[in-house]
């Protein structure tokens, strides 16, 4: 008899007030969604990738899903944007990451949910504890001058005591993590920023990057100052949200976001220096991206999104968005720069019109004409032989077509291109991986691919299968 994957489905508490314009599943698909994904964790071992955004996941069923995440080795991404989780699922969720928790997580979204400052907080220090995770959330003006100055360290001491918050959230009663502290620190720095000290790191920072450049510093000592780069920008750029669409001129660009955006070709350089080679599951020396790459394509994408025309003339002056391209396609196994850059490439696509935009989308080596190429080729592949980026391929490739029957510009530009027209047509091989790549993300993990190392390896064809080392080694961030 067939199982009621609804069983597993808790009864639910009365629902807090959702974010205001999120249109949510149906109460009986978001349930049935949750229970699937469930029952799905329990059954394979190898599930990359969990899709709840809209699911009305509340705080209870926070704690359900990291119980069932426990052991979790594999999953890589996790969205859990626009639901309904507040700060007490937010503090539940944080511990169990601060800990170590599912360790190959590279991304998770928590875009639209109903937490205050406190929640943000501990989102915005868990990235001193997990370095390698992207953690997406809502960013908000800083408190208003009535609002308390006690540090998120006394709040959290006097709600939520950090023994009982950490031990509770893996269920193992185990010793508490020392660097947990450094959640704490982190936070309180986050709250005393302002946006003149801001400009004054970005300055600093892009000065020491300029330096780093001429005396060839290694790309592994780059990476540290390019990601406090990123952890700036961001919050640059939404301080001056609402004045970006107007500057049309880098003279009009407040300092430090102007310090920047005028040394993209020293960015843009950046991507030229190669990592060192890391020893391979196959104990061989191989290619890596790079987490100074990751890192650059971070601080790119976040000015691609931005908006603002002065930025995105620049951008186009130094090639940028043709680079980036270039680079998604370069590294089909590391799935950390793939999920970066397929973040930037989407940012661009939802500002359509644009002059970036349309240098993403035109020519032979646009994003249209590589992914109906790249991703022929994946779909004559069977599903354990797929490059690591196939899944991402579907992803960016449903986005243009579904951006195409939107826009009327987009689509003209993607039927300039033959392959494209192909690819996604009625009959095309679009449809097929569609069909086959289950939820269009990520996937598939193949056989020669079980653990985090062959997400920095170039050519993994060579890959054995038959030796249990495969299975076990995870050091592909020590590279």
């Amino acid at each position: 008899m067939e199982k009621d994957t609804t069983t597993d489905v808790e009864e639910e508490e009365p629902l807090p007030s959702p974010v205001p314009g999120v249109e949510m599943l149906p109460p009986d698909i978001a349930d049935k969604r949750f229970a699937l994904t469930l029952e799905t964790m329990k059954n394979d071992e190898n599930y990359l990738w969990m899709e709840l955004s809209k699911c009305r996941i509340t705080d209870s069923r926070i704690r359900k899903l990291f119980a069932a995440l426990k052991d979790n080795t594999s999953m890589t991404s996790i969205d859990l944007s626009n639901n309904v989780i507040t700060d007490e699922g937010m503090s539940f969720l944080t511990g169990a990451l601060a800990v170590g928790m599912v360790p190959n997580l590279l991304r998770i979204n928590l875009q639209g949910n109903p937490i205050s400052s406190k929640g943000r907080e501990l989102l915005a220090g868990l990235y001193h504890l997990r370095k390698q995770l992207l953690v997406e959330y809502d960013m908000v003006e800083e408190p208003s001058e009535g609002e308390s100055d006690l540090s998120v360290a006394d709040d959290l001491q006097e709600n939520f005591p950090r023994s009982k918050w950490i031990g509770n959230c893996t269920e193992a009663n185990g010793p508490e993590d020392p660097e947990a502290q450094d959640l704490f620190s982190s936070a309180q720095r986050q709250r005393a920023c302002d946006p003149h000290l801001l400009e004054e790191q970005a300055e600093l920072l892009m000065q020491v990057l300029q330096q780093s450049a001429t005396k060839s510093m290694s790309p592994a000592e780059l990476a540290s100052n390019l990601k406090q780069l990123g952890g700036v920008l961001t919050h640059l750029l939404e301080i001056h949200r609402e004045k970006l669409p107007e500057w049309a001129s880098a003279d009009q660009l407040p300092k430090g976001l102007k310090e920047v955006v005028e040394n993209i070709k020293t960015l843009t350089l950046m991507l030229d220096l190669p990592a060192a080679p890391h020893q391979s599951q196959r104990r061989t020396e191989e290619a890596s991206a790079g987490l100074h790459r990751i890192a650059v394509v971070n601080v790119l994408g976040q000015l691609l999104g931005a908006g603002c025309p002065a930025i995105d003339g620049l951008l186009l002056i130094q090639a940028v968005p043709s680079r980036l391209i270039a680079l998604f396609f370069q590294y089909p196994w590391n799935s950390m720069l793939q999920a970066a850059l397929c973040k930037c490439f989407l940012a661009v696509l939802d500002r359509p019109g644009t002059l970036v935009c349309s240098a993403i989308l035109a020519g032979g080596t646009g994003l249209p004409t590589l992914c109906a190429k790249v991703g022929s080729e994946c779909a004559t592949l069977v599903m354990s032989n797929r490059p690591g980026y196939a899944g991402y391929i579907v992803k960016l490739s449903k986005t243009l077509q579904v951006l195409g029957e939107k826009d009327a510009s987009v689509n003209e530009l993607l039927q300039q291109s033959d392959q494209w027209v192909i690819f996604a047509g009625v009959d095309g091989l679009l449809s097929k991986l569609v069909t086959e790549q289950t939820g269009h993300l990520g996937g598939p993990k193949p056989v020669l691919a079980r653990s985090m190392a062959p997400f920095f390896q170039n050519n993994p064809g060579s890959c054995r299968t038959d030796d249990p080392f495969l299975f076990k080694s995870n050091d592909a961030f020590n590279s």
